[in-house]
């Protein structure tokens, strides 16, 4: 991704061509083993002396080395780099500074700056109007791209990652201050504080990719922007959008932002915004509004977005008026809307001409066929009113409590509250989930996968059903239990025909399987394949077609029954981070109504006795899986359910917790898994089916598909590099599937055969130094 991002250099490729047509000089920069420089021009000392020679216009085609230091550029010209030259800026200050108009910069690594927050020390600091910046790999500096005054300036295509510090020490990974007219896009950002944008009018931020920093975005005083189909996942905030006047969002994804107020999206004090067809999945809240609009006579409309999984998926201050929500879709979030206070939030429109929105909570009908349900939404739970005005019970989200309140309030109208909001025309079909077309960009992975994290951990508490038909069942499960049967025909789950549609998008299509007990079964596809939807028709928390079964209970009719059979461990793991190990366990040990001895038990077998005192938050990912393990083996389930099971653990963490699966799995307990690491599949799984759009498209054994599929794992074999060649030569004699890296050879094995092509390289008398095992899936290593 990195070599594609950075090699995009079209715009820099037309500048070249105009700076040619009016008569520039092209100079080429090279490197000399005494240390010179060479250019067309003559010979220099340093990079600097070359660019104090330049004249304005001059292009410098920079062909090789490592050049250290603080350069100044002070004429418009354009540097380009061949073959990534590198410019290290020594720790101190900024690497470049630019105090000319119309400067370039490309294909270049620009790297360690400055580390002072007070200096502001930056990759490339700019001080003048027009300046490229397009291509470039920028890394381990504090800011990144910093324009200062410096309108009219294109920042394209480069890989920005900042330095290894606490957030708070960092820079941000691009900072626009004063410049009007900017574009910014198809940059990767990371690990930076955050991409701040201010005071600057008619910014377009667009197809950006900015992950794992405070805020994504960060607008402030930045009339009439355009932020269109960026993906923001991985920070505290998605983007904060401040004191604006006119801001559009369109198109944009945004997931997985649970910093500590992990907003999707923030909106304070804008006025006249528009928020239309954006993916807000799987944060702590969707799209935060405060004070937005502020003037009198302005709106902010949201229109066709797509709030699905987060804790909450609107959350409006009291004060909130003049806001307006048509065609949007609210799936299983939490709490679909919450006023943050006291006060109401009647004073915005959810309807627009007829057009209200999807809940995914809506008990209404459709008589008419016209997409338009014929009883008016209501959200009037009486929990979710009582945690809007308590936070602390929370904690009691999804244990019975949170039903009981509510049954309560259905039974006795007299205590229940005012509704919060009203809808007068729900639709009754949910909008497109933009994150479902997806499947080749980076956020597809985690958005819907994480989807288990927020029902409750490890199927300890079992969720309503979206429809009042499944609320009804559950109701009537509370008072009158049935006793589980047997297993039908020695089969643990028995799925028929298993179809769910979400929209147009046909998630799942007439899916069959079944699964013994002690066996493993894997789900293998791409992101959007229907990996999840099987996992959540399975445990009932969606509606569907077809029939599913667990240990002869029928999901659809006994969902709680079915799901007390079934351990959860989802990928993205939600607990109270402020209790501590031991409250965390007991506290699921009264929901599932175990012993405390159980509890115990678990925890010791788990290696987790030496943590017991610590709080959730201090613990390593690998720690918190084993928690998540111990809760889910509660009452001692024939069946465990993950999903992506080892996805945050570091590979000596991975490595246990597989090995933990083996021996529950050789126990007798029945294993239904989703990954992308191919060997996880060949250690746990006995048949693998593998799904596409989808649809089931094949059902075999593990090494049969990796096989079919090209996705064995490969061994990296170290042999130095005078022998990388004899040894391509040798295993390609051979028959291996062989490919150079740098010291060493890839070669594609399968199971059992990892010894061949070390014989194969010591029968030719070349030295093994070292090897090790990779799964093709990104990257990942299953040693």
């Amino acid at each position: 991704m990195l070599n594609s991002r950075a090699g995009k250099i079209t715009s820099t490729i037309a500048t070249l061509i105009v700076l040619m047509a009016v008569g520039s000089t092209i100079s080429s920069i090279r490197a000399q083993s005494s240390g010179s420089i060479e250019s067309d021009r003559g010979s220099y000392s340093t990079f600097q002396d070359a660019l104090d020679a330049s004249q304005d216009g001059d292009v410098l085609t920079v062909t090789s080395g490592t050049h250290t230091g603080n350069f100044v550029i002070d004429k418009s010209v354009t540097v380009q780099g061949v073959d990534w030259p590198t410019f290290d800026g020594g720790g101190v200050g900024n690497v470049f500074t630019i105090e000319a108009p119309n400067v370039v910069i490309t294909g270049l690594i620009i790297q360690n700056s400055g580390n002072k927050l007070n200096s502001e020390d930056a990759g490339i600091e700019a001080n003048a109007p027009g300046v490229v910046i397009d291509g470039n790999r920028i890394q381990n500096t504090l800011f990144g791209i910093y324009l200062k005054q410096a309108p009219n300036g294109d920042i394209r295509n480069n890989v920005i990652t900042g330095m290894d510090l606490e957030v708070q020490r960092r820079g941000d990974g691009i900072r626009v201050w004063y410049s009007s007219d900017t574009v910014i896009e198809n940059n990767d950002v990371s690990l930076v504080r955050d991409v701040v944008l201010w005071y600057s009018e008619r910014l377009t931020v667009r197809n950006n990719d900015i992950h794992d920093g405070r805020y994504g975005l960060h607008f402030m005083y930045d009339d009439d922007a355009l932020v269109e189909n960026n993906r923001l996942t991985g920070n505290s905030v998605g983007a904060f959008l401040m004191y604006s006047r006119r801001l559009q969002m369109i198109g944009n994804v945004v997931g997985d932002n649970r910093g500590p107020s992990g907003y999707g999206i923030g909106l304070k004090d804008l006025d006249d915004a528009y928020v239309e067809g954006n993916l807000f999945a799987d944060n702590r809240v969707g799209a935060y509004v405060d004070n937005s609009p502020r003037e009198r006579d302005s709106k902010v409309e949201f229109i066709d977005n797509v709030f699905v999984l987060n804790d909450f998926g609107v959350r409006l201050m009291p004060s909130v008026k003049r806001n307006q929500y048509t065609g949007n879709s609210f799936v299983d979030n939490q709490e679909q809307v919450q006023v943050a206070g006291r006060g109401t939030i009647e004073e915005n429109d959810w309807a627009v001409d007829g057009i209200g929105n999807y809940w995914s909570d809506y008990a209404g009908f459709d008589a008419d066929n016209d997409g338009v349900g014929d009883v008016i939404y209501k959200s009037e739970k009486l929990f979710e009113n009582l945690t809007d005005k308590h936070p602390k019970l929370r904690l009691l989200t999804f244990s019975p409590v949170t039903q009981a309140v509510d049954f309560a309030a259905k039974s006795f109208p007299f205590v229940r509250p005012e509704p919060k909001l009203t809808d007068p025309s729900p639709l009754v079909q949910p909008g497109t989930v933009p994150g479902l077309l997806l499947d080749k960009k980076v956020f597809a992975w985690k958005t819907l996968l994480a989807s288990l994290a927020f029902v409750g951990l490890a199927g300890v508490v079992a969720r309503i059903g979206s429809t009042k038909g499944e609320r009804n069942t559950e109701q009537k499960e509370a008072v009158e239990p049935v006793e589980p049967t047997d297993p039908v025909g020695g089969n643990v789950i028995e799925v028929i025909d298993l179809s769910r549609s979400f929209g147009d998008v046909r998630a799942l299509q007439n899916l069959t399987f079944n699964l013994a007990s002690g066996e493993g079964l894997a789900l293998w596809g791409n992101n959007g394949a229907g990996k999840t939807t099987a996992i959540r028709c399975i445990l009932g928390q969606v509606s569907y077609e077809g029939s599913v079964s667990i240990c002869g209970i029928d999901v659809a009719a006994k969902g709680k029954l079915a799901r007390a059979k079934v351990g959860l461990v989802p990928q993205e793991i939600s607990f109270h981070d402020d209790l501590t190990v031991l409250d965390t366990m007991r506290l699921y040990t009264k929901l599932r109504k175990s012993n405390h001895d159980e509890g115990s038990a678990l925890l010791e077998r788990l290696s987790l006795a030496p943590h017991l005192s610590k709080q959730v938050r201090q613990l390593s990912g690998g720690l918190r899986q084993r928690l998540a393990l111990a809760i889910a083996l509660l009452g001692d389930p024939p069946i465990l359910l993950l999903d992506e099971p080892t996805a945050n653990l570091d590979a000596a963490a991975r490595q246990d917790f597989l090995a933990l699966l083996e021996d529950l799995k050789a126990e007798g307990k029945a294993l239904v898994f989703a990954s992308h690491r191919p060997g996880e599949v060949l250690r746990l799984a006995d048949r693998v089916l593998l799904l596409d759009q989808g649809k089931l498209v094949a059902e075999s054994e593990p090494e049969d598909l990796m096989t079919r599929i090209g996705a064995l794992p490969k061994m990296r074999i170290e042999v130095g590099l005078r022998n990388v060649e004899s040894a391509m030569t040798a295993l390609s004699n051979d028959k291996f599937e062989t490919s150079a890296n740098r010291t060493g050879v890839y070669v594609t094995v399968a199971p059992g055969e990892k010894a061949l092509p070390i014989k194969t390289l010591v029968d030719a008398g070349i030295p093994v130094v070292d090897f090790d095992l990779e799964g093709t899936g990104k990257g990942d290593i299953d040693d």
